[in-house]
């Protein structure tokens, strides 16, 4: 069944490939239709522009889901990683406060995946809370818990936006689910791949006091596989709870 999925996942990622070689060279006759034309025509090159960077994104997305990871094996310092995560959100989006609390300790894994998948979590947040009246807010707070023998980095991301609509909770981790107009519904089934195969996990819920929250956890020290599958191996749901 691994080498199955395995299988599956490379099948995907070079159909997409050559799915988005296509579409370049869409985009470069159209460029040059648009650069030659005036009027109606060069109107509709520019449309034939849109959709193809539009289609591009999806594309680029699902190469990110669908490839199979090749994990680096080092000391990610947890503080660090957030730190730059908070710097690129704050630039981003100036209008929402981000900050972080808490304790971040060094796990095993790849730094760049982990700030990947920090990143997005945390850019969603800001997302979410910036239509807020009086003021959007993003926490990222970290937690080391070293009970039952499981040494594990919690990280948890919270705000103080809209939260999450009760029936989107159990499928906003599916592939292609998304209630954003322009989402690919990709962003945070990436996001999972990432943290299972860090064999961590990841929960969302909605706060009492209003705004959503993401929890994810990573152990501490991992024996990490040189390369794993293209779609995270065991996600068991209760609610908005997946873990490997």
């Amino acid at each position: 069944m691994k080498e199955n999925l395995a299988a599956l996942g490379e099948l995907s990622a070079g159909i997409a490939h050559e799915f988005k070689n296509a579409l370049a060279t869409i985009s470069g006759y159209a460029q040059m239709i648009r650069s030659e034309a005036r009027g109606e025509l060069g109107e509709h090159a520019e449309r034939i522009l849109d959709q193809t960077r539009a289609l591009t994104h999806v594309v680029t997305e699902f190469l990110k889901f669908a490839r199979p990871l090749e994990l680096a094996d080092e000391e990610v310092p947890v503080r660090a990683v957030v730190e730059r995560v908070v710097a690129e959100v704050r630039e981003a989006i100036p209008q929402v406060e981000v900050t972080t609390e808490g304790e971040f300790a060094e796990v095993s894994g790849d730094e760049g995946l982990l700030r990947q998948a920090i990143l997005n979590l945390a850019r969603n947040a800001a997302e979410a809370a910036s239509g807020q009246p009086f003021g959007g807010r993003v926490t990222l707070r970290g937690a080391v818990d070293r009970s039952a023998g499981h040494d594990v980095q919690r990280i948890s991301i919270f705000d103080n936006g809209p939260g999450i609509p009760a029936q989107d909770l159990p499928k906003i981790f599916l592939p292609f689910y998304t209630t954003k107009a322009n989402g690919t519904g990709l962003g945070l089934a990436v996001v999972l791949k990432i943290v299972v195969q860090h064999g961590g996990g990841i929960e969302a819920r909605n706060q009492p006091e209003g705004g959503a929250e993401f929890i994810l956890w990573l152990p501490l020290q991992r024996k990490l596989p040189q390369a794993v599958d293209s779609a995270p191996a065991g996600i068991y749901t209760q609610g908005s709870t997946l873990r490997p």
